[in-house]
């Protein structure tokens, strides 16, 4: 297809961005309205075990706010910070702020519609905690800016710049670790980290602004991991006050909404973006009360979910992409996710069955008019999943069993940038800053190494 075929598409588009923009300039974009009801849950008391040092040491540098990201080693993440820098390429130390506890300090960081909510939601932060700065390439030192439209956003053109490193820091995958930490500890500052976190991050991001609404693969597996964390902390019997819980209900409730009108998704190309979508549409809507909107979510994300299987995994387990590593996420993000599916109460079944999905305007692809439920196997109880799922699922395993070498490696073939859905056991190698800087004394001074 040549321009010219290609101008009206893109004229439309750009029309339709247009006035997306303009809605959401003119008005907040937060949901600020109560959603009645209690999150579902799912997660049983599961606790990280007690006297393992390296997890302490890991739990510690979290609650310091110090994150190794994509290999920077650990470093401190705040505003006004020096970053290392990459290949002689240093931006200019951030801006600093002037902390307030009513919030004022927002004033100067995001748009003006959405300031007074963000106030709001700072107030319920501690007293003492220091917030981080969700827009900054900690390496190079690059900054976005948080009241600038998620599509007007660029990247990808300035030099040493990695928009991955506040991606990945925004996927908030520590934060199950706080709660796996309480369960053995009962901490209450593990606790607090976690609202505190939670709350700096929402206040910070408004829904479609700055850097961290780009990519709707993050967005899903941000939610993923806060909903999980959060039903892992009420698992223990974490107390948690009604404020904070409206407005986690809220932002789980905006990240879902971005998510259905942002999928990662076309007729001819589709991949693991698209399956981080829908796994993360699952979390929101079957932890999100019920209703007709998180009901039909479900509904979609489930048929979209079991589609997918079929085309992007053969039959014998292997993945389309040709990568092994992408091979393991997206088996990953799909196993989560059909779990979850399989788990959910049979009067949440029941509103799903009987949603008329082509009744829904917004979602594409269309769904099927409705959602079919199946035994699940070796139960009595039914699921939104065909039988065949599982054979494929089995499949998946296989294949990653036979990718897999003694020493645990996997035998690489195509991309792989590393990517998880969760990561509830990290790995950690205790060493010494010598052995590490002998390790890559080829590196550059300034280039990272803790």
């Amino acid at each position: 297809m040549n321009r010219i075929q290609r101008a009206p598409s893109v004229l439309a588009r750009r029309l339709r961005e247009g006035v997306a923009y303009l809605r959401d300039h003119l008005r907040p974009t937060f949901t600020a309205e109560p959603i009645e009801g209690d999150f579902a849950r799912f997660m049983p008391p599961a606790a990280w075990p007690e006297g393992d040092d390296g997890f302490d040491l890991l739990i510690s540098k979290i609650q310091a706010h110090r994150f190794d990201i994509l290999g920077i080693g650990w470093r401190l993440q705040r505003y006004g910070i020096t970053c290392p820098g990459l290949e002689h390429q240093r931006y200019t130390r951030g801006p600093a702020i002037k902390l307030d506890w009513d919030g004022n300090w927002l004033n100067e960081f995001i748009n003006t519609r959405n300031c007074s909510y963000a106030r709001k939601l700072w107030q319920q932060v501690g007293k003492g905690y220091l917030p981080l700065d969700w827009q900054l390439d900690m390496r190079s030192g690059y900054r976005w800016r948080a009241n600038t439209w998620h599509r007007y956003i660029r990247y990808g053109k300035v030099n040493g710049v990695d928009i991955k490193q506040p991606w990945e820091l925004a996927r908030l995958q520590h934060l199950p670790w706080l709660a796996l930490s309480y369960g053995s500890k009962k901490q209450q500052a593990l606790v607090d980290e976690f609202k505190n976190q939670v709350l700096d991050f929402i206040a910070q991001n408004p829904p479609r602004y700055g850097v961290n609404w780009v990519c709707t693969m993050d967005v899903a597996i941000r939610a993923a991991n806060i909903l999980i964390a959060y039903d892992l902390f009420i698992a223990h019997e974490a107390e948690f006050s009604d404020d904070f819980k409206a407005a986690l209900k809220a932002s789980m409730y905006d990240h879902g909404k971005h998510i259905v009108h942002h999928l990662e998704w076309t007729p001819g190309l589709r991949a693991n973006h698209y399956l981080a979508n829908l796994a993360g549409l699952v979390f929101i809507a079957a932890y999100l009360p019920p209703s007709a909107e998180t009901n039909m979510w479900l509904a979609f994300a489930t048929q979209q979910l079991v589609a997918e299987l079929e085309v992007q995994f053969a039959p014998e387990g292997s993945n389309f992409e040709g990568s092994t590593s992408y091979h393991r996420l997206s088996a990953e993000m799909t196993l989560y996710a059909v779990a979850l599916l399989c788990a959910l109460p049979s009067e949440r079944l029941r509103n799903i069955a009987t949603v008329d999905s082509k009744r829904w305007p917004i979602l594409r692809p269309r769904p099927e008019a409705q959602t079919n439920l199946y035994p699940l196997p070796g139960t009595d109880r039914m699921c939104p999943v065909p039988t065949w799922v599982f054979e494929r699922l089995a499949g998946m395993a296989r294949f990653t069993e036979d990718l897999t070498q003694p020493d645990g490696n996997i035998a690489q073939f195509g991309d792989n940038d590393s990517g998880r859905f969760f990561k509830l056991h990290p790995i950690l190698n205790i060493t010494t800053q010598a052995k590490v800087r002998k390790l890559y004394a080829s590196m550059p001074p300034g280039s990272g190494l803790p």
